[in-house]
């Protein structure tokens, strides 16, 4: 039953100038009486369907905020889906403050699922991709990342997008960080083996160098300048200190294992003999017991193996 609008009303019957016992001042008191009485019943009225409506607004925002399409998304949340709240109330001011409960519930609902949505697809974007970059040197994440915002943005209200984009730019912003160190990784590695490799091939150069000799400076000075870029990759590229220290400690060991075994070949050319060149491969390694930039068992292995060769 509709009940027409009294709150707020001003014009009464007044009782201001009537004649007393005339019965006019208990006609006005009785039209007072009836109007607060009227009043009462409106502001009960509108209290409650206030309440009947919280509850409605709150129910129908939660199923609007957490719909999903056949493939398990959200749906999202635009700004007509936003105003359809509706409810049989009076009351303006009741109805504007159900449906901003409505919209609240809707909104919160909704991002709570859409963050779980963007976590699910950051996730597989970064155990599918790593570190890796496109044609364009950008990171595969970081552009499933625009993709997904852009794409989203252009689906829900800007009430809604002012609500959920800070939950998701944290959301993917992270994902891409994991993604930029995962390539920062890679490169790290790539640099590490670039230099392992140089310095592979360098050894071999530097001990023909000690071995033969060159007339031309240029040679020495090449390989000095190999031998210090390859180190200094290594240095800044390495996960932890010991990979420069180790990678000297390889170069210098088969440097030196280089020269010994060519120092064996050449002795045995000269006729020395077995005895002398086993003594011979002895002391050479025990010359570097003490020398912690080699190791004297593998240069020692190195002469016997050649030995051996030959014999």
């Amino acid at each position: 039953m509709a009940i027409k609008r009294t709150i707020g009303r001003s014009k009464f019957v007044q009782p201001t100038g009537i004649i007393p016992d005339s019965g006019g001042q208990a006609m006005a008191q009785a039209s007072q009486n009836i109007a607060n009485a009227i009043t009462n019943i409106t502001e009960t009225v509108d209290k409650n369907q206030l309440d009947t409506a919280i509850i409605e607004a709150e129910k129908q925002g939660k199923q609007i905020g957490t719909r999903v399409d056949g493939n398990n998304v959200p749906i999202p949340l635009d700004q007509v889906t936003l105003n359809s709240f509706t409810a049989d109330i009076f009351n303006k001011s009741n109805i504007t403050k159900a449906s901003a409960y409505f919209k609240k519930q809707a909104i919160n609902s909704y991002g709570l699922a859409i963050q779980n949505d963007a976590y699910k697809n950051a996730n597989l974007s970064l155990q599918t991709n790593l570190g890796k970059i496109d044609a364009n040197g950008k990171l595969l994440v970081q552009t499933a990342s625009s993709g997904y915002m852009n794409s989203l943005k252009s689906k829900v209200s800007n009430e809604v997008w002012t609500a959920i984009s800070p939950g998701l730019n944290k959301i993917w912003g992270d994902a891409t960080r994991k993604a930029s160190a995962y390539q920062l990784d890679g490169v790290r590695k790539s640099n590490v083996n670039n230099a392992v490799t140089s310095l592979d091939y360098i050894v071999n150069q530097e001990a023909n160098l000690i071995i033969n000799g060159s007339e031309d400076p240029a040679d020495y000075e090449a390989i000095t300048d190999i031998k210090k870029n390859a180190f200094q990759l290594l240095s800044d590229n390495g996960t932890d200190g010991t990979v420069v220290s180790e990678a000297k400690l390889k170069y210098s060991t088969k440097l030196q294992s280089l020269v010994s075994t060519d120092a064996i070949n050449m002795a045995h050319t000269s006729g020395m003999s077995n005895a002398n060149l086993l003594k011979m491969a002895k002391d050479v390694s025990d010359s570097f017991i003490n020398d912690k930039t080699v190791k004297h068992t593998v240069i020692y292995d190195s002469m016997i193996n050649a030995f051996r060769h030959i014999g």
